[in-house]
């Protein structure tokens, strides 16, 4: 049976953008600001010009395409994430841990990311649909 490298590129884009959107979202201020100007920036280009420049520099291989296409998944996790994460923090249930004392991580770990897991369940369902029509066959 032939693996097929879709649930790899997803993954490893979702791992990389799961952590900035988090980050972005529940901690803000100027950190937020980079990571959504870099978000940004490569949302500024094509994906196809994207993919094509990466593979270009990094070599003519699968691996680097999957590295491509991770690349291209990451913003719009970072996207996702950072505006769930936003909606998540002003509900009652963070403010009532905030009020327990609870350690902003552990609010973080314990509150906020589960509300985001079925957010990150139908887009990683998406993009293993999208990464089946950019892969070799």
């Amino acid at each position: 049976m032939r693996r097929r490298p879709e649930g790899v590129t997803v993954a490893a884009g979702a791992a990389v953008g799961v952590g900035l959107g988090l980050v972005a979202g529940y901690y803000g201020g100027p950190l937020e600001t980079v990571i959504m100007r870099a978000t940004d920036l490569l949302l500024a280009f094509p994906y196809f010009l994207l993919t094509i420049v990466l593979v270009a520099v990094l070599g003519p291989s699968l691996v680097n395409a999957m590295i491509a296409i991770a690349v291209w998944t990451v913003p719009q996790y970072i996207r996702l994430l950072r505006s769930v994460v936003l909606t998540t923090t002003g509900r009652e249930f963070v403010k009532a841990a905030r009020a327990l004392g609870r350690a902003e991580r552990g609010i973080l770990l314990r509150h906020v990311f589960p509300s985001c897991v079925p957010a990150l369940t139908v887009q990683s369902a998406v993009f293993c649909a999208q990464n089946m029509l950019m892969g070799p066959a």
